[in-house]
């Protein structure tokens, strides 16, 4: 089964910490698709 992966992204904030996320994955032959929203914070461990 072929499947067609999509993803599209953007870190946003003053040092571009905060970043939010879309990701997808087609499957043409069955006419699906399933995709997920994530949303992430980078922060220094020093």
């Amino acid at each position: 089964m072929i499947h067609i992966p999509f993803s599209l992204g953007v870190a946003v904030g003053r040092n571009h910490n905060i970043e939010l996320a879309l990701a997808y994955h087609a499957y043409p032959s069955v006419e699906q698709f399933n995709g997920a929203f994530a949303f992430g914070l980078s922060f220094p461990l020093n």
